[in-house]
C-alpha cells in the first residue's frame, strides 16, 4: 500500500443509493446471473478434487496438474476477454456461460477419459475467468455512477 499512489473515489456511493440501483432491471439481471453462475461454479469446484480422485480414479498428481491447467486457463480467458468482449459483449457473455456450464454438465459423462477431463477443465477455466471479467465490465457499463457501491 505504501508503494501505490492514492486512488480517490470518484463515485462514492452510500447505503442509501443501493435501493436506487435495485430499480435498474438490467443491472439486477446481471446481479442475478452472477449469483447463479458463481454459485454453480463454486459448488462444482468444491467437489472437483474428490471427483477426479474418487470417481474418475485419476492419481493425485494428475489431479494437481488438472487444477493447474484450470488456473492457466484463466490467463487464456483474460486474454480472450481483452480481444473479443468489445466486438460483441452479449455473444461473449453467452459463449463464456456455455464454457462454464457445459464442461460441468459433462464431467460425469466423460469421467474416465483423462484427456477429455483435461479439456473440460481447461474450457471451464477459460469460461469462468472470461465470464467474471465480462460481468464485472457489464456492471460498470450499466452503473457507471455507482462504481464504488
Amino acid at each position: 500500500w505504501k508503494l501505490l499512489p492514492p486512488l480517490p473515489s470518484r463515485n462514492a456511493g452510500t447505503l442509501a443509493s443501493v435501493p436506487l440501483l435495485m430499480k435498474r432491471p438490467l443491472l439486477m439481471g446481471i446481479y442475478l446471473l452472477v449469483i447463479m453462475v458463481i454459485s454453480g461454479h463454486f459448488t462444482t469446484y468444491s467437489y472437483i478434487e474428490p471427483f477426479i480422485i474418487q470417481i474418475s480414479q485419476f492419481s493425485p498428481d494428475i489431479t494437481t496438474l488438472m487444477l493447474f491447467v484450470f488456473g492457466l486457463a484463466g490467463v487464456a480467458g483474460s486474454f480472450l476477454f481483452g480481444r473479443l468482449y468489445a466486438k460483441n459483449s452479449r455473444k461473449f457473455i453467452a459463449f463464456a456461460m456455455v464454457l462454464v456450464i457445459c464442461p460441468q454438465l459433462l464431467l460425469f459423462v466423460f469421467k474416465n477419459l483423462e484427456w477429455v477431463i483435461f479439456l473440460q477443465i481447461f474450457l471451464w477455466g477459460i469460461g469462468i475467468t472470461s465470464l467474471t471479467i465480462a460481468l464485472q465490465m457489464r456492471v460498470l457499463q450499466l452503473a457507471p455512477d455507482a462504481t464504488d457501491v
